[in-house]
C-alpha cells in the first residue's frame, strides 16, 4: 500500500518531522534558516535534475507555508514553467501561483511562458496555463493575454473553453475593463 509520504523525500521528510517535534519557536526559526541555506546552496549548484530542482521547490514551499521567505527559489518556479515534462511544467505554475501575489515584479518573466503555452497545440498545456492564471493574473499578464485566451473560446476541447471563459472573468477584475468579444 502506497501512503502519502512515501512520494517524499527522505530529507523532506525529516525536515516536516524535526519541526513538528520542536518545542519553540526559536528552535523552529533556527531549523528552518539552516534549511534555507542548505537549499540556497543546492539551488546555486549547476547541472541539477528537474527532479532534484522538484524536490528543493517543495522544501522552500513549505518553508514559505510556515511564514518565511526563500526569493532564491523564486526564479526556479519561471524556470520550470519552461520544462517539457508536463508534470514538471504543471509543479512550475503551481510554485508560482504559491510564491507570488499578483503585485509580484516576478510575474512578468512569466508572461512569454504563458503566451507560449497559450497558443500551443498540446490541450494540456493550455490547461495547466490557464489553471494558474486564475491565481496569478495581474493588469500587466491581462493586457498580454487577453487576446490570446478569448481565440480560446472557440478551441475544440471543451474544458479549453471552460478554463478561457474563468480566465476571462480574471482578467475582467484584474483590469476593471469590459471585454468586448465576451459580453
Amino acid at each position: 500500500m502506497t501512503t502519502a509520504s512515501s512520494h517524499l523525500s527522505k530529507e523532506l521528510k525529516e525536515l516536516i518531522k524535526s519541526i513538528g517535534e520542536t518545542k519553540s519557536k526559536q528552535e523552529e526559526d533556527r531549523i528552518i534558516l539552516n534549511e534555507l541555506q542548505t537549499l540556497k546552496g543546492k539551488l546555486a549548484e549547476k547541472q541539477l535534475t528537474a527532479k532534484q530542482i522538484k524536490e528543493h521547490l517543495i522544501r522552500a514551499m513549505y518553508i514559505e507555508m510556515l511564514g518565511h521567505s526563500a526569493p532564491f527559489a523564486h526564479i526556479h518556479a519561471i524556470n520550470l514553467t519552461q520544462n517539457k515534462n508536463l508534470i514538471l511544467k504543471r509543479i512550475g505554475y503551481l510554485m508560482c501561483s504559491l510564491f507570488f501575489d499578483n503585485n509580484s515584479d516576478l510575474l512578468i518573466m512569466l508572461v512569454a511562458t504563458i503566451l507560449k503555452d497559450l497558443t500551443n497545440g498540446d490541450v494540456h498545456e493550455i490547461v495547466i496555463c490557464l489553471t494558474s492564471l486564475g491565481n496569478i493574473m495581474n493588469s500587466t499578464i491581462a493586457s498580454a493575454i487577453t487576446e490570446h485566451v478569448v481565440k480560446l473560446l472557440n478551441h475544440t476541447t471543451d474544458l479549453v473553453r471552460k478554463k478561457a471563459i474563468l480566465v476571462l472573468q480574471k482578467i475582467k477584475i484584474a483590469t476593471g475593463a469590459d471585454i468586448p468579444e465576451y459580453k
